[in-house]
């Protein structure tokens, strides 16, 4: 099933939020599996629906870096722009730790193929790149 329709059912279903945290929990997993092997470790995205943007995003990805012990700079979390959109202080107050944290930040930009990366993260400053090479 494309993304296209399989994001847009388990938003509907109730069940983005559990997939988002397996997702996260697996990437984790998996990222720390590949660099234990000795392979030279990239940055591994995980994208995040709006949905499961909430206050507990934090609390799980600490969970999931901890229970892998995966470290932080390793793992990209690739939010959508409808969590910019809210300009809610949750979402800015979330933002704010996981940056903490030290995990990385992208932003989906209106689904034109291009992204917001922040490696050094600022709610009000982010510098864009395109996705491709």
């Amino acid at each position: 099933m494309p993304q296209s329709r399989f994001i847009p059912l388990a938003e509907e279903l109730g069940l983005i939020v559990s997939v988002s945290e397996w997702a996260l929990e697996e990437a984790c997993r998996c990222a720390k599996q590949i660099s234990l092997i000795g392979v030279s470790m990239p940055t591994f995205a995980v994208n995040i629906s709006a949905l499961a943007f909430s206050p507990s995003l934090v609390e799980c990805v600490q969970n999931a870096l901890n229970a892998s012990s995966l470290l932080p700079e390793y793992l990209e979390l690739e939010l959508t722009e409808g969590v910019m959109m809210d300009s809610g202080s949750v979402s800015i107050a979330s933002l704010e730790k996981l940056k903490q944290l030290g995990v990385g930040i992208s932003i989906d930009e209106f689904g034109g193929g291009d992204y917001i990366h922040g490696e050094e993260f600022e709610p009000a400053y982010c510098r864009r790149r395109s996705r491709d090479p």
